[in-house]
């Protein structure tokens, strides 16, 4: 009988090369004082890696809005692939660390100061589907108003069969055969969830946005912004297992004393085009425009 063939992507430490390579596409956003890809609409401030010891249940990156406890900050378990099915060891795994979160965040949960998130690739339907039920979920106040929008006729079968995965992963993650229970905790945790489908090969969307995010900080030295992201993967590497906690200096930091990179002020692209003049000239005569310039004995008549 022929050996049976092993997949080398399964095998290869595939998952945790792509944790990596989403922890560098945060740190490039904290480089870039962008927003938090996911949950709050602020500003990144802070990248945490691998915060287990520190109470996070979801403990790949913690990204926060500011550097206190009280703002609002996001916990983010990353995984390559997730099938959003209840018999799927890896979700409900998942559902199991959100279950914990609830249970020992339960304030944070409820008023929103702490979400969870979670970043993968693949696949794209499922993935897809579970981000809806998160939406439906966060627009009703109980898990009864959730569950009379789950019905035949107003959602379509296959979104209320994906929502009857996720409660049987919740089942089994909480052990527990109480149908009340099972609603309201499911509720809880699609409320508090947020899915981020992650494209950080290559070739794909957020890497490619990165390199020409970072491209215009860059101040003529250290390489491109390829070699700035591959440092970056290189120091998420370092730092996970470190439970690093980073801001935007630290990297800098790094990123010069290590490699030569300098950058140039995160804010200076948006200053050069907000101050552009816009003219707008109705007459017939002529109009000239300055920026930042002296005309010296200049005479216009009419």
């Amino acid at each position: 009988m022929a050996e049976q063939l092993t997949s080398p992507i399964a095998t290869g430490g595939a998952g945790v090369v792509f944790e990596y390579r989403v922890a560098a596409v945060m740190f490039s956003r904290l480089l870039r004082g962008a927003h938090i890809p996911l949950g709050p609409q602020l500003p990144l401030t802070h990248v945490a890696l691998q915060q287990r010891n520190d109470g996070y249940p979801f403990d790949d990156i913690v990204a926060y809005a500011e550097p206190t406890e009280e703002s609002p900050r996001i916990q983010i378990q990353v995984k390559r692939n997730i099938q959003v099915r209840g018999q799927n060891a890896e979700f409900v795994k998942v559902m199991t660390a959100a279950a914990d979160v609830c249970r020992t965040h339960t304030s944070e949960i409820a008023n929103g100061s702490l979400l969870m998130g979670l970043a993968a690739s693949a696949p794209a339907n499922e993935l897809a589907a579970l981000a809806e039920l998160t939406e439906m979920a966060r627009a009703h106040a109980d898990a009864e108003g959730l569950g009379s929008l789950l019905r035949e006729g107003v959602t379509n079968k296959s979104l209320r069969t994906r929502y009857e995965h996720v409660a049987t992963a919740v089942v089994m993650a909480a052990n527990t055969t109480d149908d009340v229970e099972t609603a309201l905790l499911t509720h809880q945790i699609l409320t508090g969830l947020h899915v981020w489908r992650v494209l950080a090969g290559p070739d794909d969307q957020e890497w490619r946005s990165e390199l020409d995010g970072l491209s215009p900080l860059i101040a003529g030295s250290g390489g491109t912004a390829a070699d700035i992201m591959e440092h970056l993967c290189g120091l998420a590497h370092e730092f996970g297992p470190r439970s690093g906690l980073i801001n935007a200096e630290q990297l800098r930091r790094e990123l010069r004393s290590r490699f030569g990179v300098r950058f140039s002020d995160p804010g200076a692209a948006s200053t050069r085009q907000a101050a552009r003049t816009n003219v707008v000239n109705n007459g017939a005569g002529t109009v000239i425009v300055g920026e930042h310039q002296v005309f010296h004995g200049l005479s216009i008549g009419t």
